[in-house]
Protein backbone atom coordinates (compact mmCIF):
# COMPACT_ATOMS: atom_id res chain seq x y z
CA UNK A 1 0.00 0.00 0.00
CA UNK A 2 1.48 3.37 -0.64
CA UNK A 3 1.82 5.94 1.82
CA UNK A 4 -0.57 8.01 -0.22
CA UNK A 5 -3.24 5.65 0.62
CA UNK A 6 -2.33 5.42 3.83
CA UNK A 7 -2.91 9.02 4.84
CA UNK A 8 -6.42 9.22 2.47
CA UNK A 9 -7.32 6.27 4.38
CA UNK A 10 -6.76 7.92 8.38
CA UNK A 11 -8.12 11.55 6.64
CA UNK A 12 -11.53 8.93 6.08
CA UNK A 13 -11.15 7.49 9.47
CA UNK A 14 -11.80 11.22 11.23
CA UNK A 15 -14.37 12.16 8.64
CA UNK A 16 -16.88 9.57 9.13
CA UNK A 17 -19.90 11.68 7.95
CA UNK A 18 -20.51 13.59 4.53
CA UNK A 19 -20.51 16.77 6.34
CA UNK A 20 -17.27 17.04 7.77
CA UNK A 21 -16.16 16.38 4.87
CA UNK A 22 -17.92 19.20 2.37
CA UNK A 23 -16.51 21.24 5.46
CA UNK A 24 -12.95 19.86 4.80
CA UNK A 25 -13.46 20.52 1.50
CA UNK A 26 -13.85 24.55 1.64
CA UNK A 27 -10.98 24.66 4.23
CA UNK A 28 -8.58 22.92 2.28
CA UNK A 29 -9.27 24.87 -1.00
CA UNK A 30 -8.89 28.83 1.45
CA UNK A 31 -6.06 27.13 3.06
CA UNK A 32 -4.41 26.12 -0.03
CA UNK A 33 -4.84 29.40 -1.66
CA UNK A 34 -3.50 31.22 1.61
CA UNK A 35 -0.45 29.26 1.98
CA UNK A 36 0.33 29.93 -1.89
CA UNK A 37 -0.46 33.64 -1.41
CA UNK A 38 1.98 33.53 1.53
CA UNK A 39 4.67 31.88 -0.48
CA UNK A 40 4.26 34.24 -3.08
CA UNK A 41 5.19 37.14 -0.87
CA UNK A 42 8.48 35.57 0.40
CA UNK A 43 11.77 37.20 -1.01
CA UNK A 44 12.45 35.29 -4.12
CA UNK A 45 16.03 36.60 -5.54
CA UNK A 46 17.29 33.16 -5.17
CA UNK A 47 14.42 31.56 -7.36
CA UNK A 48 15.10 34.56 -9.77
CA UNK A 49 18.65 34.24 -9.93
CA UNK A 50 17.40 30.24 -11.41
CA UNK A 51 14.32 31.39 -13.27
CA UNK A 52 15.18 34.64 -14.20
CA UNK A 53 12.63 37.58 -13.60
CA UNK A 54 9.22 35.74 -14.20
CA UNK A 55 6.29 36.01 -12.92
CA UNK A 56 5.75 32.89 -11.36
CA UNK A 57 9.52 32.98 -10.67
CA UNK A 58 8.70 32.24 -6.66
CA UNK A 59 8.22 30.36 -3.79
CA UNK A 60 4.82 29.49 -4.41
CA UNK A 61 5.65 28.07 -7.53
CA UNK A 62 8.73 26.19 -6.03
CA UNK A 63 6.28 24.54 -3.23
CA UNK A 64 3.72 23.67 -6.34
CA UNK A 65 6.22 21.39 -8.21
CA UNK A 66 7.44 19.53 -5.47
CA UNK A 67 4.18 18.94 -4.59
CA UNK A 68 3.96 17.85 -8.28
CA UNK A 69 6.79 15.94 -7.92
CA UNK A 70 5.92 14.18 -5.04
CA UNK A 71 2.69 13.17 -6.11
CA UNK A 72 4.39 11.50 -9.18
CA UNK A 73 5.99 9.82 -7.05
CA UNK A 74 3.42 8.27 -5.12
CA UNK A 75 0.24 8.06 -8.42
CA UNK A 76 0.29 8.61 -12.06
CA UNK A 77 -2.89 9.60 -11.96
CA UNK A 78 -2.12 12.20 -9.03
CA UNK A 79 0.51 13.45 -11.22
CA UNK A 80 -2.50 15.08 -13.71
CA UNK A 81 -4.83 15.65 -10.61
CA UNK A 82 -2.79 17.05 -8.67
CA UNK A 83 -1.07 19.54 -11.15
CA UNK A 84 -4.20 20.48 -12.59
CA UNK A 85 -5.13 21.76 -9.20
CA UNK A 86 -1.91 22.87 -7.99
CA UNK A 87 -1.48 25.06 -11.48
CA UNK A 88 -4.98 26.32 -11.22
CA UNK A 89 -4.04 27.64 -7.71
CA UNK A 90 -0.98 29.10 -8.76
CA UNK A 91 -3.03 30.80 -11.62
CA UNK A 92 -5.53 31.76 -8.63
CA UNK A 93 -2.96 32.87 -6.57
CA UNK A 94 -1.10 34.91 -9.55
CA UNK A 95 -4.79 37.12 -9.75
CA UNK A 96 -5.18 37.48 -6.36
CA UNK A 97 -1.85 39.20 -6.51
CA UNK A 98 -2.68 41.64 -9.27
CA UNK A 99 -6.24 42.62 -7.84
CA UNK A 100 -4.33 42.92 -4.33
CA UNK A 101 -1.14 44.21 -4.62
CA UNK A 102 -0.13 45.84 -2.11
CA UNK A 103 -2.58 43.70 0.47
CA UNK A 104 -1.87 40.41 -0.78
CA UNK A 105 -0.17 39.32 2.95
CA UNK A 106 -3.70 40.45 4.49
CA UNK A 107 -5.66 38.29 2.19
CA UNK A 108 -3.61 35.35 2.49
CA UNK A 109 -3.98 35.76 6.18
CA UNK A 110 -7.74 35.40 6.27
CA UNK A 111 -7.64 33.08 3.79
CA UNK A 112 -5.75 31.02 5.98
CA UNK A 113 -8.07 32.26 8.62
CA UNK A 114 -11.09 31.47 7.24
CA UNK A 115 -9.45 27.96 6.98
CA UNK A 116 -8.93 27.24 10.05
CA UNK A 117 -12.18 28.10 10.73
CA UNK A 118 -13.60 25.53 8.82
CA UNK A 119 -11.25 23.13 9.58
CA UNK A 120 -12.30 23.71 13.07
CA UNK A 121 -15.74 23.48 12.59
CA UNK A 122 -15.20 20.22 10.55
CA UNK A 123 -13.52 18.89 13.63
CA UNK A 124 -16.21 19.88 16.24
CA UNK A 125 -18.86 18.01 13.97
CA UNK A 126 -17.04 14.69 13.75
CA UNK A 127 -15.94 15.16 17.65
CA UNK A 128 -12.41 14.69 17.17
CA UNK A 129 -10.68 18.37 18.17
CA UNK A 130 -7.62 16.70 19.44
CA UNK A 131 -6.13 16.06 15.58
CA UNK A 132 -6.69 19.74 15.04
CA UNK A 133 -2.87 20.10 14.35
CA UNK A 134 -2.57 17.39 11.58
CA UNK A 135 -4.74 19.64 9.48
CA UNK A 136 -1.95 22.00 9.63
CA UNK A 137 1.20 18.90 9.47
CA UNK A 138 -0.63 17.50 6.36
CA UNK A 139 -1.00 20.29 4.33
CA UNK A 140 0.65 18.86 1.03
CA UNK A 141 -1.79 15.51 1.51
CA UNK A 142 -5.24 17.48 1.69
CA UNK A 143 -5.81 18.57 -2.26
CA UNK A 144 -4.42 14.57 -2.68
CA UNK A 145 -7.62 13.93 0.12
CA UNK A 146 -9.83 16.07 -2.16
CA UNK A 147 -9.00 14.39 -5.31
CA UNK A 148 -9.50 10.88 -4.08
CA UNK A 149 -13.02 11.69 -3.54
CA UNK A 150 -13.15 13.28 -7.33
CA UNK A 151 -11.72 10.06 -8.53
CA UNK A 152 -13.78 7.36 -6.41
CA UNK A 153 -16.67 9.53 -7.75
CA UNK A 154 -15.26 9.26 -11.87
CA UNK A 155 -14.52 5.46 -11.34
CA UNK A 156 -10.80 6.30 -11.17
CA UNK A 157 -8.06 4.80 -8.47
CA UNK A 158 -5.48 6.87 -6.53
Amino acid sequence: MKSIELFVGKYDEDHPTVFPKIIRLFAVLFLNFGVLALLWQLPDTLIRSWMGDREFANWATVYSVLLIIYYGSESFSLTFGGGFFMLGSLFVTQRLSMMFPEDLLIVSGILIGVSAFFFLIGRLISKSLKNFLNDIIYLPIQPVWVLSYLYRWIGLSI
